[in-house]
């Protein structure tokens, strides 16, 4: 009997920690503060070489993202922005221009 409970309890951990590391696709739009869409924005996985960049309407894709990984914008004369995925698949970003 005990061995049949660690059994269940082996499985239930094992379930849990694939659903939290669960990898996604995160897609979106950049564009500046006036709603112009912004291409050729670096859009990558903080820490990592997992990275994409926006295209001629300002969207990206990136891939295998998980919920704790941050987004990080950067564009040349903005403000980089840092976003935690979490549990969003779409992320939309304003960038300002640095002052």
């Amino acid at each position: 009997m005990i061995k049949f409970k660690l059994a269940i309890i082996a499985c239930v951990i094992l379930c849990v920690q694939n659903v939290f590391s669960q990898e996604k696709t995160v897609t979106g739009l950049v564009t500046d503060a006036s709603g112009l869409p912004l291409p050729g924005v670096s859009v990558f996985v903080q820490g990592t070489t997992n990275g994409a960049s926006t295209d001629f309407d300002g969207k990206y894709s990136i891939s295998n993202v998980n919920a704790t990984d941050q987004l990080v914008f950067t564009f040349i004369g903005m403000t980089t922005q840092t976003i935690l995925v979490g549990d969003q698949t779409t992320i939309n970003v304003v960038l300002l221009e640095t002052s």
